[in-house]
């Protein structure tokens, strides 16, 4: 398991955001502006914070509570739009286009794919983990997906240490998202570009993302890596997440009992032999959904 949830805000998602805060700095720029699930956004007010500028941060309501709470500790402003991720884009975009130019100049755009900083920061991802093993490449890495920002942040760096000659070869990637909201999976699977999931609905707010900017990039990205996607059900990826914790003592995020169900599925189909490295990314921190997975465990009498 590749442990994302050291970070300082505890998910993966620092990572890019660390490298968006720098650029908006040198920029004269004064806000990171986007819309988030939530991890993201507290990820951009940590770091706006750290690097002297504002946040200006939309999250739908139904962000978990850590993710609200932790943007206001850090003196984001915060619009908490009602609805899901789509409708706090949609908000930001609105609001973006409303803004006098002046002002607009001041808004830096802190969204994946809404500038190449915050995948270009995911790349990281995988130079520790390449040095984790020594220098090589693991065989596979089953990777959870929303943005699509970090299974292609993954696969550029492995794909440029391949080429300096630092790592022989590349992994397969291999896409996993919840069965509620699978638009990449889906894509990989059909072999067409992806399409918005029409009636997104999952546990795992920081996958419920049903037109991902990176959704192409990710699909590409995944196909080049010779690896394929699989998606699983929401009773499946919190028990993943139950598993793990109960037998390696990580709290892994749901987003990762995603990546763990998924894995499993993989194994059964017979996409791994005997003898492969199988990575397994853990976005984030496990107590930002303590609660939906308790409830889970409590539901079957554990």
């Amino acid at each position: 398991i590749k442990n994302e949830a050291h970070n300082p805000t505890g998910t993966v998602t620092d990572r890019g955001l660390a490298v968006v805060a720098e650029a908006a700095r040198r920029a004269d720029a004064d806000t990171l502006a986007l819309p988030t699930t939530g991890n993201g956004g507290q990820s951009a007010a940590a770091y706006a914070a750290r690097a002297g500028l504002l946040s200006r941060v939309f999250v739908p309501s139904r962000a978990n509570f850590i993710n609200k709470a932790m943007i206001n500790v850090h003196g984001g402003d915060m619009r908490v739009v009602e609805g899901r991720f789509d409708d706090a884009r949609e908000t930001y975009e609105r609001e973006r286009e409303e803004l006098p130019a002046a002002d607009e100049e001041e808004w830096f755009p802190a969204a994946a794919f809404d500038s190449p900083f915050r995948h270009e920061g995911m790349k990281s991802v995988y130079h520790e983990l390449a040095a984790d093993l020594e220098w090589t490449a693991p065989d596979a890495v089953v990777v959870p997906v929303g943005h699509g920002a970090t299974v292609s942040g993954l696969w550029k760096g492995a794909r440029e240490f391949d080429e300096l000659g630092l790592v022989d070869g590349t992994p397969r990637l291999y896409a996993a998202q919840p069965d509620g909201c699978a638009p990449v999976v889906e894509a990989v699977e059909s072999g067409d570009d992806p399409e918005p999931w029409e009636y997104p609905d999952t546990v795992v707010g920081s996958l419920e993302v049903p037109d991902p900017a990176g959704g192409l990039p990710a699909v590409e990205a995944i196909r080049a890596s010779g690896g394929s996607g699989v998606a699983v059900d929401d009773e499946d990826l919190l028990d993943s997440a139950a598993t793990v914790a109960q037998h390696e003592g990580l709290e892994v995020s749901v987003a990762c009992g995603a990546a763990a169900a998924g894995a499993w599925d993989l194994a059964d189909d017979g996409a791994f032999d005997s003898d492969d490295t199988v990575v397994l990314l853990n976005t984030g921190t496990g107590n930002k959904d303590a609660d939906i997975v308790r409830s889970r465990l409590m539901g079957r009498g554990m």
